[in-house]
Order: structure tokens, then C-alpha cells, then sequence
């Protein structure tokens, strides 16, 4: 065809910067709250929260938690608390890094902030991304 010009490529990478840009607000909004949901007795676990990124094949995904240690023992609880039983039963002692006091304890309830935070807020997550799409594309 004579005088066609072809703007799929453009087109395409359009649409997958638009994809990550849209994943990218939908795991900062998750990111928010769990940071909201998480306990704030210090606030390093709630400031240690991230939310990124990534390519799976031809997929964007939004990845949202932390490489803190103390993270996982929040999200999933610990000793008799621990999620599906998986904790340990007797009690136990440990000293408290921010006070140097012992206590003794069975375990602490998870939060399921990070969970919680994409769980009951799904409509708005994807709310959020049919905006940013949108947006993006002039719509």
C-alpha cells in the first residue's frame, strides 16, 4: 500500500510504558496502605514497605512488600498467632532491641497489612490503572 506508514511499534511501546506507568501507581497506592495498615510502634516496618515494577514475560507486574526482618513476622504472626498454625507452641524470651528488656511471649497476631492493603481495595486499584490508561491515551 503506497503512502501507508505503520505506527504500531510506536503504538505499542506506548501502551507498555502506559502499562507500567498504571502498575506502577496501582503498587504505590498498595504501598500506601500497608504502610497505613502496618503497626506503628516504631514505623520501620511501615517505611521499610516498597512497591515496584517488573516484567514477567510480556507481563507487567506490581511487586509491594519489604526486606525488613521483622516485615514477615508482621504480615504472618508468629508462635501460636503464626498464620495456618505454622508457629511455634511454647513460649519463648527475647530482648527487645529499642528498650534492652526482656520479655516473655507466645507469639504476636500478624497484621496482614501488605495483604489487606491489596485485598479490600481492589476496585480502587483498578480504578486507579483504567486512569492512568486512560489518561495516557488521550481517552
Amino acid at each position: 500500500m503506497e503512502g501507508f506508514q505503520s505506527n504500531r511499534r510506536a503504538v505499542e511501546q506506548r501502551t507498555r510504558m502506559l502499562e507500567q506507568a498504571a502498575m506502577l501507581a496501582a503498587a504505590n497506592y498498595i504501598k500506601g496502605m500497608g504502610q497505613t495498615y502496618s503497626r506503628k510502634r516504631s514505623g520501620d516496618t511501615a517505611r521499610s514497605i516498597t512497591a515496584q515494577t517488573k516484567m514477567l514475560g510480556d507481563q507487567v507486574v506490581g511487586i509491594v512488600g519489604s526486606n525488613q526482618d521483622n516485615a514477615i513476622y508482621e504480615e504472618f504472626g508468629t508462635g501460636i498467632y503464626a498464620e495456618k498454625g505454622g508457629g511455634r507452641r511454647d513460649k519463648w524470651v527475647y530482648k527487645d532491641k529499642r528498650t534492652g528488656n526482656f520479655y516473655r511471649t507466645q507469639g504476636k497476631k500478624g497484621t496482614r497489612a501488605i495483604r489487606n492493603a491489596g485485598e479490600q481495595h481492589k476496585a480502587d486499584i483498578i480504578r486507579i490503572i483504567q486512569q492512568t490508561m486512560r489518561g495516557g491515551l488521550g481517552g
